[in-house]
């Protein structure tokens, strides 16, 4: 699975829960009711020859899961050419984000890749299609809040992780080109753990010569190390039994270790079978459990653990999945402000007193760290007092963390965006 990432927020501000059942894609199709007798075979190990010979035939979808900090695939996994036409992805850390007026370059850890965002950009946070985030966390409401919420968590020393995704595109894309604009981002606690999921054809794979490495996978004008021969890199191959997976996501509620279950806060059955594969964790400082006993251990020791993959539905009620791959991450724990949005007209600003007032009687204090976002014509609180004094109305969104409970209450902006309305 892809290492679907995870800690966020480890930057967020720690506001971590992942996305509680979200199907990315692929058929809903129900197998029989209850549990398989005979455990499905998943994927299968291929070679390095056998890869070539797949692309070979034509293109193919595959996950690449890289050991963090490097570019050194731990497995690449070749899926069914139903995922061909899923969105293609990338999980990591980020390291900077430039914004401009047109929109953010946000500069990756994994490989120092550079994914556009802009206005047309959808953002989300930790959940998605309406799942609760934990309380005091809200997604980013505007591409001005997620800049600001980035270089607030980099500013902190943070790097927070996120998940981009786009469109695949009808054929795969020219391993040199680097281009990634994404059309959804999120906010991914889960997803610290560097993964890219893409279509590829056979001028992405590289022999080398001179093992090692063995070969390249080219994507995105980087080179990914495939080191097949001495056991660093893993290539797998979806089976049939694999078609019609689903993605799942959430907080894990209880685990009967006997039974082989995790159940979700959502009700979500869990079900490893002898072909599931349990991520393991990359080193001792990684949060990854890899057996339900430990994370069985980790509830009792009152850690939240969350767990993340794609399954097989087995039944609907209660819904049950046939586990494909999963990985199961305790929550680092992260102390950090609370980021508090807000969004109203503006009653009054003082550009001397470096402060606003929003129509609720709310003040937002502005600093010089404070982000302004460029997209409009009101760059300073200066162009906000001046179109108030011309009488036109202004808007104000964005965040901050709050320096008092007042009333009034008083925040310290960390991002804000203005913009005139009639």
């Amino acid at each position: 699975m892809p290492s679907l990432n995870r800690h966020l927020i480890h930057p967020y501000g720690g506001a971590v829960a992942l996305l509680a059942t979200l199907a990315l894609g692929g058929c809903d199709s129900q197998r029989t009711a209850g549990p398989s007798p005979i455990s499905p075979a998943f994927s299968k190990t291929i070679t390095l020859t056998d890869f070539g010979t797949a692309l070979g035939s034509g293109p193919q979808r595959v996950r690449v899961l890289l050991s963090p900090g490097t570019l050194i695939a731990k497995r690449v996994l070749v899926t069914g050419a139903e995922q061909m036409t899923r969105p293609e992805r990338i999980d990591s850390r980020v390291n900077a984000i430039v914004p401009t007026t047109a929109g953010d370059t946000v500069v990756l850890a994994l490989g120092d890749l550079k994914i556009f965002v802009n206005a047309s950009t959808k953002f989300t946070g930790n959940h998605e299609d309406g799942d609760s985030d934990e309380p005091g966390a809200t997604p980013p409401t505007s591409l001005a809040d997620f800049t600001a919420r980035i270089q607030a968590e980099l500013a902190a020393g943070r790097h927070p992780a996120v998940e981009a995704r786009r469109p695949a595109p009808t054929s795969p894309q020219a391993p040199g080109d680097a281009a990634f604009v994404a059309t959804v981002l999120r906010l991914d606690a889960a997803a610290d753990h560097p993964s890219i999921e893409m279509n590829v054809a056979a001028a992405n794979l590289i022999k080398n010569a001179t093992p090692p490495p063995d070969a390249w996978l080219q994507v995105l004008g980087i080179k990914i190390e495939l080191r097949t021969a001495d056991g660093t890199t893993k290539i797998r191959e979806e089976t049939p039994e694999s078609e019609g997976e689903i993605a799942f996501g959430g907080m894990v509620k209880s685990v009967d270790v006997t039974a082989k279950t995790a159940t979700l806060v959502d009700g979500t059955i869990l079900h490893v079978v002898a072909g599931t594969e349990i991520e393991g964790r990359d080193d001792s400082e990684d949060l990854t459990l890899a057996t339900l006993a430990d994370v069985q251990a980790a509830l009792t020791a009152n850690d939240t653990v969350f767990a993340k993959g794609e399954g097989l539905l087995v039944t609907a009620t209660p819904r049950t999945l046939d586990v494909i791959e999963v990985r199961f991450e305790a929550k680092e724990h992260e102390t950090g402000p609370e980021f508090v949005p807000f969004a109203d007209m503006v009653a009054t600003a003082d550009s001397v007193a470096k402060h606003f007032t929003l129509a609720n009687g709310t003040v937002v204090n502005v600093s010089s760290t404070t982000h302004i976002a460029g997209f409009t014509t009101l760059h300073t609180l200066g162009d906000v007092q001046k179109a108030l004094a011309n009488h036109q109305g202004v808007r104000a969104e964005g965040f901050g963390t709050v320096a008092a409970a007042g009333p009034p209450r008083v925040l310290d902006a960390l991002g804000v965006e203005f913009e005139t309305v009639p």
